[in-house]
Order: C-alpha cells, then sequence, then structure tokens
C-alpha cells in the first residue's frame, strides 16, 4: 500500500484537496485502486439557515434547529420508573417517523411574527454532502488519508513516482502532506542499513589492520569492494528484485 496523508485544520478543505491527490494518483501505473477516507464515510444531507430570510420572517433560528431535531431523531422528555423499579426513557417523535423524506422536510412550516405559516424551504437550503468515516487528529490537526494498493514490490519506485504525481500539486497556508508512515519507516531503515555497513567497513578495516600489522594490505581490500556493487547491481536488475534491505 502507498498513502499519501494531508494535515490541515478545515475537513472541507482537506476534502477538496483529497480529490485532487486522488485524481494524480490514479495516474500512476501500477496502482490498482485508490481510495481515500471519505469513501468509508456516507453521505449527509445539510440544512443551511439563511439568516436573512429568517430575520425578515423573524423566525427564530434556535426554534428552526430544535423543531428539524425532534422531526428527525425525536426527544427524551422524561423517565418512567416501572413496578421493579426500573427506569425506561419516554421518547417522543413525529407521527409517521420512518415514511418522513426530504421534501416533507422542505414543507416542514414555522410561525412568523405575523402568524403566518412560512415553508422551511424558503428560510433553509438544502445539501447532500459526503462525510468522513471518522475524523482522524495527529499533534492536535485534521488528517485525511489517500490509499492505493500498488502490484508492485518495490516501494522506492513506487514512493518516486508519488513524488512525480505530486509535483507542482500546491497547498494553501497551513496545509501539508507526507507519505505516511510507510514511508517514514523505509526512510529509517535506509538510515539504519547506512550506519551499519559504514560501521561494518571500519571494523572490518582496524581488524585485518591488525592481524595483517599493516594498514596498507587492508586499504587495498577495503577499496576493491565498490567495485563488486557493479556486478550486484546487474544481477538485481536481470532478476527484477528491488534493492532494498532483503536483498543487501
Amino acid at each position: 500500500w502507498v498513502n499519501v496523508t494531508l494535515y490541515g485544520e478545515d475537513t472541507q478543505v482537506l476534502m477538496g484537496l483529497a480529490e485532487e491527490v486522488e485524481r494524480r494518483m490514479e495516474s500512476i501505473p501500477g496502482l490498482l485502486s485508490v481510495n481515500t477516507d471519505m469513501d468509508r464515510g456516507g453521505t449527509e444531507l445539510q440544512v443551511r439557515l439563511d439568516r436573512e430570510q429568517a430575520q425578515r420572517y423573524k423566525v427564530n433560528p434556535w426554534e428552526i434547529s430544535s423543531t428539524i431535531s425532534y422531526a428527525l431523531r425525536g426527544t427524551n422528555v422524561n423517565k418512567f420508573r416501572t413496578d421493579d423499579g426500573r427506569e425506561v426513557d419516554i421518547r417522543v417523535q413525529f407521527e409517521s417517523y420512518d415514511d418522513q423524506n426530504l421534501q416533507d422536510l422542505r414543507n416542514m412550516t414555522f410561525s412568523t411574527a405575523g402568524e403566518h405559516e412560512v415553508p422551511l424551504e424558503s428560510l433553509a437550503d438544502f445539501y447532500v454532502e459526503r462525510t468522513l468515516g471518522g475524523i482522524k487528529r495527529e499533534n492536535r490537526r485534521t488528517m485525511l488519508t489517500v490509499s492505493a494498493r500498488a502490484s508492485k514490490d518495490s516501494a522506492q519506485e513506487l514512493f518516486a513516482q508519488v513524488d512525480r504525481a505530486m509535483k507542482g500539486f500546491e497547498m494553501p497556508r497551513g496545509y501539508n502532506w507526507n507519505k505516511g508512515d510507510r514511508f517514514v519507516r523505509l526512510e529509517e531503515q535506509n538510515e539504519s542499513m547506512t550506519f551499519a555497513v559504514m560501521m561494518s567497513v571500519i571494523f572490518v578495516f582496524l581488524l585485518m589492520g591488525i592481524l595483517f600489522e599493516s594498514f596498507v594490505l587492508p586499504l587495498s581490500v577495503i577499496v576493491s569492494i565498490p567495485f563488486s556493487f557493479l556486478g550486484v547491481y546487474w544481477v538485481l536488475y536481470l532478476t527484477d528484485t528491488p534493492l532494498e534491505v532483503m536483498s543487501m
């Protein structure tokens, strides 16, 4: 899997950026599927109140929001204690709750100051929006991940292709992206491997110097080691083996 993780403050901005990242990653050959955290979410109906219209008709915004809440979810008004001491919630909701649809919500009426009835569709706008399956945070910042399943085993090559696909991708101030935890682990492995190779060469050189009682002969052996990588490279290339820790 290859991940691109976006960080920022506004979830809606991140969702817009994720769509662009998804489009860019779909252009990378070798990726079988690309999806985002939004794909694991769903859709929701958003009712956005027009405050100017509400003020014009002199309808209290709190009355609108509470009435919609009662209509869609109902409300607990009290508790009923049974003879055996158990408490049961008393819930009040609109009649035919399960049969309500968007048009019923639009036609819901509210009383104005002039004792007239005005429908909700005259006071608010309705939108159907995609939502996240859950909001994730890291270091107090909202994060959204775009994931892709790859058919190749070479992580280095895949991350290089991601860098090329993301080239020129501009983000608003305060927003950034990275290539996920797998890339961080790969970088740490490469750093550890480089350090281990350097230390092994130094200790082998010192050990050979002690055994031969000279540092000239060990130096000639150490200098010849880089030439061995030429043969190793062609073997890895012909066998289509990625240059990673296991192949080394």
